[in-house]
């Protein structure tokens, strides 16, 4: 049976999409994958923005950094999550391997984010994260992770260090002490704004427990993924 959006992508590939090829692949530890990627010169990129991967099941969404949109080059970090699309082509990838890709277009326009900023997210965050670093480096960065020391082989390689890691629970018992180390670094910051990105449970629950203690500060949604649906956009 034909896959009608292979079979878009295959119609009309070099008219909607950048096709892209891997320059370089690293893992940064079992879960991570950090790609390195190139093609033609990249439409105007706004920090923040998003890329579409076009693969064979369904098309991914990653938040691209170290961009040169002259050169057409970028970088990805991947977060094996499970055993999804996009996990299983960041697994087999190697230099040489191709994609089609769309965008990078409009998602969160970090320029425009107000500061001083608390990033809160989770593994699918800290490309993201990256950026924030660049453009908001007075803020900081709280993420949810299943493994502390997974993430902070990643976190290092990439040389991040305002971020701080809170482990994963059992019935998302952790989502109380995320919620309370946020408030704690928006009273340390001065009423910083909020970037919610990743879960949209805990972003939920984030998000009620800041309503709850009246926090005064603005607030930027972001929405990856939810368990038992696809990737979001």
């Amino acid at each position: 049976m034909l896959n009608p959006k292979r079979l878009l992508r295959d119609t009309l590939g070099g008219l909607l999409f950048n096709e892209l090829e891997v320059a370089n692949v690293q893992a940064l530890g079992p879960r991570f994958r950090l790609l390195e990627l190139s093609g033609r010169p990249l439409r105007q990129f706004t920090p923040g923005a998003k890329l579409q991967l076009m693969l064979d099941e369904g098309s991914r969404t990653y938040t691209p950094f170290e961009v040169d949109s002259e050169a057409g080059t970028l970088s990805l970090l991947v977060y094996l999550h499970g055993n999804g699309p996009g996990s299983q082509w960041a697994s087999s990838a190697r230099q040489g391997t191709r994609v089609m890709a769309f965008g990078p277009r409009a998602s969160i326009d970090l320029p425009r984010v107000q500061a001083p900023t608390i990033l809160v997210g989770d593994e699918t965050s800290i490309a993201l994260a990256t950026l924030f670093e660049q453009h908001h480096r007075g803020s900081a960065t709280l993420l949810e992770v299943t493994s502390v020391d997974e993430t902070r082989l990643a976190l290092d390689a990439l040389e991040l260090e305002r971020v701080t890691l809170v482990q994963r629970q059992v019935g998302d018992a952790h989502r109380s002490e995320l919620g309370s180390s946020l408030l704690r670094l928006q009273d340390t910051l001065g009423a910083a704004s909020a970037v919610l990105t990743g879960n949209a449970r805990t972003i939920q629950s984030v998000r009620s427990g800041l309503r709850d203690a009246r926090s005064r500060g603005k607030q930027t949604v972001k929405a990856y993924w939810a368990p038992g649906k696809r990737g979001l956009d």
